[in-house]
């Protein structure tokens, strides 16, 4: 896959952004030089009616940037759910996203996991201490 950085800042954001609910975030969600959201929404667009997971949720903007391509399906994930990043009411939410309030590693989740596989893209930002990446 070629990467080319134009089209990455071609990406408009602005439609997604105005589900944020938060100043602070949307400023980020729209930052183009220093924050993630215009590569990950850009990444989506290189797949096709295929599964996207997001691990380590928090408030909720890497997924939203991930579903950009709404022909994807997101899912993404959590250990707990915030209020504040993202509006956390259901008809806000893109409907290719979905929400899981859980730990992917726990034993319940074995069905969970069986999508990590199936997922064309993985965005993995979870604790950053290294465990869980390695597990």
């Amino acid at each position: 896959m070629k990467i080319i950085e134009k089209e990455i800042k071609d990406i408009d954001l602005n439609e997604l952004s105005s589900l944020i609910n938060t100043d602070e975030f949307t400023e980020y969600f729209l930052d183009k030089d220093r924050e993630h959201y215009h590569l990950l929404a850009y990444l989506s667009t290189k797949f096709d009616n295929e599964l996207i997971i997001d691990l380590g949720t928090h408030r909720g903007t890497s997924a939203l940037a991930l579903s950009y391509n709404k022909t994807n399906k997101v899912i993404t994930y959590d250990v707990r759910e915030f209020r504040g990043g993202i509006v956390h009411n259901i008809n806000d939410i893109p409907e290719n996203i979905k929400w899981k309030i859980k730990n992917i590693m726990d034993d319940d989740a074995f069905s969970d996991r069986e999508n990590l596989l199936k997922s064309k893209l993985i965005f993995l930002d979870t604790a950053h201490e290294g465990d869980f990446e390695y597990d």
